[in-house]
Order: structure tokens, then C-alpha cells, then sequence
């Protein structure tokens, strides 16, 4: 069957315009009839109306660059986003990695994608715990008040301190600290020194009732002799027997 001949108004996007009086439907042939080349990204829509009037619209697609890892890419599409953009060009990303514009930002004929390469790195460092001093307190030193004796010797501690960089395009843009271990714990130097009222030793007996002590294990009663080395005196003091 042969078509009757119609009319066929090929454009495109460019502002290109061609009225053909044909029999042909075939989009490449009325194309070519019309003088008209699509690219390879170019988008084609053919719509046949009610008699003899059809239309051919070429929509012709448009590069956008792309640059990523030291390199320029190029894509080209009549629409999209610029994730479409990186799919045509062959780019990925990284867990990590973002794009200016973003993702799902569409695209035009001036828009430049920027891919960042972004990667976090832990580094691990060590600080020293400075210790501290005690003074343990005692009135025993009563004689000599100056007197100290070290009951232990101090020793400084470590933190492990683990910082999280943030490196965009191999330049570290942020640090934080994302953990403080003690490792080692600091000992502090302990001092004995006199004080006056002070508890003789740091030792606690049992509490005392009525002048008994509330526990103990034994009961001693007895008499005592005591003996003086003076001369014509008799003897006194305490002594068990």
C-alpha cells in the first residue's frame, strides 16, 4: 500500500526547520531527506497528527564536562542528572566520595561535575599522664617535724589517643579525636610528714564501748611488777606474769 503524500515539518533543537512534502515515515529517511544529521546522544520524537500533517523533532544533546582523579571526561545527553552524566562518562564513587553539583542535580550545557575523593585515615599517638602527690599525714614525727619519708615513688601514665582525618582530594580537611584510652595508669608519689594531732598510723582498731573494745579474741588479766634504776626507790610499773 502506498502512503498519500503529506507534509512533514522536521526541527530541532538548534532551530533548524525543514517542511518536506513526502510519503515517507522512516525518522533516518526524513531526516536525510531534510538535510538534517542526528548525533549519536541526539533524541528523535515523531508524531504523526490527525490527516496528512506529521512533525519530526530532533533534540540535540549537549556536553558536560567532568572532572575527576586529575582527568576531564565528557558526556553527552539531551537531559539528566549529573549522576546520569557520570554514568555515561565511566566514573564511580567511593563510599565516601561526593560531587559538585550534587547527585541528583539536573544538567545544562554550562554545568562542570566535580568529583571529590574523600577518605578517612586514624592515626594513633601517645601522651604522657602527669602524676601527683600525697601527703599522708602522722604525729609521730613529733621530735623532728621537718622529717618526710617517700612511701612510694611517682610514675607518669599514657593515654593512646586515636584521631579520625578526614582527607578530601588528598588533603586532610578536618582531624578529630574519636577515643582517649588509658593505657597505663599514673602512680602517684605518696609522702609521710608530720602533722600535729595526726594519727600515729593510718591503722584503725576496732571501735571502743564503755572502754571496751566492741571486738577481740582474748581476755589477759593479771599483775604486774615493774623496776626503776634509781637508787633507794622501790619498784613500780606494769608487768605480765
Amino acid at each position: 500500500v502506498t502512503r498519500s503524500l503529506g507534509v512533514v515539518i522536521v526541527s530541532d533543537s538548534y532551530g533548524s526547520r525543514r517542511v518536506l512534502i513526502t510519503r515517507e515515515e522512516d525518522p533516518h529517511r526524513l531526516m536525510a531527506e531534510a538535510g538534517i544529521e542526528a548525533g549519536e546522544s541526539d533524541a528523535f520524537y515523531y508524531t504523526a497528527y490527525n490527516g496528512s500533517l506529521a512533525s519530526l523533532s530532533i533534540q540535540r544533546a549537549f556536553p558536560v564536562k567532568v572532572l575527576a582523579d586529575g582527568q576531564e571526561y565528557v558526556g553527552s545527553l539531551v537531559s539528566g542528572t549529573v549522576e546520569k552524566v557520570l554514568t555515561l562518562c565511566g566514573v564511580t564513587l567511593g563510599e565516601h566520595d561526593y560531587t559538585e553539583p550534587s547527585l541528583h542535580e539536573p544538567v545544562n550545557e554550562d554545568t562542570v561535575v566535580t568529583v571529590h575523593r574523600v577518605e578517612y585515615r586514624d592515626t594513633v599517638t601517645h601522651e604522657s599522664i602527669p602524676f601527683e602527690t600525697e601527703y599522708v599525714y602522722t604525729s609521730l614525727f613529733y621530735r623532728n617535724r621537718s622529717r618526710t619519708v617517700t612511701l612510694q615513688n611517682g610514675s607518669e601514665g599514657t593515654n593512646e589517643i586515636t584521631s579520625r582525618e578526614r582527607v578530601v582530594d588528598g588533603r586532610v580537611e578536618s582531624s578529630q579525636v574519636i577515643s582517649i584510652v588509658e593505657t597505663v595508669p599514673p602512680q602517684n608519689t605518696v609522702i609521710k610528714a608530720y602533722a600535729p594531732g595526726a594519727p600515729v598510723s593510718s591503722l584503725e582498731g576496732p571501735p571502743v564501748i564503755d572502754g571496751v573494745p566492741a571486738s577481740y579474741t582474748a581476755v589477759y588479766t593479771g599483775r604486774a611488777t615493774g623496776y626503776s634504776a634509781s637508787r633507794g626507790r622501790g619498784a613500780s610499773g606494769l608487768g605480765l606474769y
